[in-house]
């Protein structure tokens, strides 16, 4: 398995959609099949599979905004599929000092990361999940941005070139000195082993997040 999604981003007329654990990937699949036009690359990571979809218990730590991906992205784009975005602040926090943003599988353990930082570091940070990586609206990461004014993204490909490098790039066009700082964590630029332990040394995990965090505080 590999992370090719990033072959695919900012080609004109194709779609990159990838589910989370925070919303119905059934109903974003249904959406791209029935009600998309255009081509559509749904990035599935395996790890996923085995997890329910999160449900008010399980989040109920989190206060979560959830924004239509219909909102505008780009005045040439058609409405298409609604594959939202996920806002998560901690309930009850002091204001966050570091935006996290990720997709798929990453969001999880950022999730973990996020709550780990609280209790045990009292670093409080926000989440932004994307599901609609491209095209994609910036509006939510900025909107977090502002408030944290640092920004780590966070994803499984590799770390050139990737998806992570064209949200901070979107954030310094769009906010200038606003942001005080930007980090990525990402899989090592090598192809995913298929041994366990390799993969494991290849790819992001939660103390490396947690890690990246510490530095930018």
């Amino acid at each position: 398995s590999q992370t090719l999604e990033k072959l695919f981003m900012g080609t004109p007329g194709i779609h990159v959609l990838a589910p989370c654990s925070l919303g119905d990937p059934g109903q974003l699949l249904g959406q791209a099949i029935f009600e998309e036009d255009d081509p559509v690359l749904f990035i599935e990571n395996k790890l996923l599979y085995s997890q329910p979809v999160l449900g008010d218990k399980d989040l109920a730590e989190f206060i979560i905004t959830k924004h239509n991906s219909h909102q505008k992205i780009n005045a040439e784009l058609p409405e298409g599929i609604n594959a939202p975005a996920y806002h998560l602040t901690l309930r009850d926090a002091p204001n966050p000092t570091v935006t996290l943003a990720a997709y798929g599988h990453m969001a999880d353990l950022c999730r973990h990361a996020v709550i780990q930082l609280a209790y045990q570091d009292e670093i409080f940070t926000d989440l932004v999940v994307l599901t609609h990586l491209s095209p994609f609206a910036i509006d939510p990461i900025l909107k977090s941005v502002r408030l944290t004014h640092r920004l780590l993204v966070v994803e499984e490909g590799t770390y050139t070139m990737g998806w992570g490098a064209e949200i901070i790039a979107r954030t310094v066009e769009s906010l200038g000195r606003e942001l005080f700082a930007a980090a990525r964590v990402a899989g090592k630029d090598v192809p995913i082993p298929a041994s366990g332990p390799l993969e494991k040394a290849v790819l992001p995990d939660v103390e490396d997040i947690i890690q990246a965090v510490k530095k930018m505080v």
